[in-house]
């Protein structure tokens, strides 16, 4: 708020200070007196100054941080940044590993767009963690926003029944058997969630089973 003056030192000179000015609206006139106190008669106007060199941080708002995906289509959304000058675009930053080294994909979309869906090459399995930043239309690059980390997985777990040394449908006899079945379960990327069993019990002479699931 308020006016500035800055009073003239020489012929044709003006002092003032040149450090870089936070963003805003200034609002200059240049003015002309001599030592008997005349003024320019030419004077001219007040002229608005728009300083924009600042742009704000998007807010990721999709996917969730420690969320999991088993199809390629993963979609990042993000809000929207407003800026003075307007807005460019916005860049979209992938970190993941391929066989086991750490890398970097950058892709832009532009400003109309608050979303970018994921189809990175190679089919990579694993962890992603995404940040996205804004480019206003004068060239102003906004910092990153705060990291979300999610997985994509699309492998299979595996899973081996140990009580009986046999591949799967395979059969054996016995002549006890408890009830007790144990297994292996093993996944690479995500981890085993839930491992479940499902036996099927038809007495000698029967035409139907019992089934249990758990």
């Amino acid at each position: 708020g308020g006016k500035e003056t800055k009073e003239g030192t020489e012929e044709g000179t003006t002092t003032g200070e040149t450090e870089e000015r936070p963003s805003g609206e200034y609002t200059v006139k240049l003015e002309a007196r001599d030592a008997a106190e005349n003024k320019d008669a030419g004077s001219k106007s007040w002229v608005k100054v728009t300083v924009d060199n600042e742009v704000g941080v998007p807010t990721i708002t999709a996917p969730t941080a420690g969320q999991y995906f088993n199809a390629n289509t993963i979609r990042a959304e993000w809000t929207e940044v407003t800026d003075p000058s307007g807005m460019d675009k916005y860049e979209i930053k992938y970190e993941y590993l391929v066989n086991g080294v750490p890398t970097v994909a950058y892709r832009t979309v532009p400003a109309s767009r608050l979303y970018r869906d994921q189809g990175l090459s190679g089919n990579v399995q694993g962890d992603f963690t995404i940040q996205v930043r804004a480019y206003d239309a004068l060239g102003n690059v906004g910092a990153w926003s705060d990291t979300v980390t999610y997985t994509y997985d699309t492998i299979n777990p595996s899973s081996v029944i140990t009580t009986f040394d046999l591949p799967d449908g395979g059969e054996v006899e016995t002549a006890s058997f408890s009830g007790l079945i144990e297994g292996t379960a093993t996944d690479a990327t995500s981890g085993v969630a839930k491992v479940d069993l499902e036996i099927m019990y038809t007495p000698f002479g029967a035409t139907e089973s019992a089934y249990w699931n758990g």
